[in-house]
């Protein structure tokens, strides 16, 4: 009886002074907020997409036709930092405004853009955004 009596004393003690292990937290890397183009694929193209800021809803800026996301430069660097202001370059495989708003749609999927989104349109990007809405 004392060798059990013992034995759990030292498994106790054992226990006591043993550091609990916690879990490594779950870090998950979002390409998105790197600063950088990245290159989502989608359906089997290859869509270029540059996010800047942080914060909701996210902006989604739409170029012309012709224009490709750099379009925005000029507006995007003038937006504070806690605003989420996305642009991308559309599909060149694309040619139709509905194809390109379901371009739109499954690129924001894809990327883990959950909306609200205010989206924001220049010329035929206008078009495409009153469509996508």
């Amino acid at each position: 009886m004392r060798i059990t009596t013992l034995a759990i004393m030292v498994l106790l003690i054992l226990t006591a002074c043993t550091p609990a292990v916690t879990p490594a937290p779950t870090v998950t890397f979002d390409p998105l907020s790197t600063g950088a183009p990245v290159i989502v694929d989608v359906n089997g193209r290859s869509f270029v997409i540059f996010c800047y800021g942080t914060g909701s809803p996210v902006v989604i800026l739409e170029s012309g036709l012709g224009a490709d996301w750099s379009y925005w430069k000029n507006v995007y660097t003038g937006m504070p930092a806690d605003i989420r202001v996305c642009m991308y370059t559309r599909s060149a495989s694309s040619h139709t405004s509905l194809e390109f708003v379901e371009d739109l749609h499954a690129l924001l999927a894809e990327a883990h853009l959950a909306g609200s989104y205010v989206l924001v349109g220049h010329s035929f990007g206008g078009l495409n955004v009153i469509l996508y809405a």
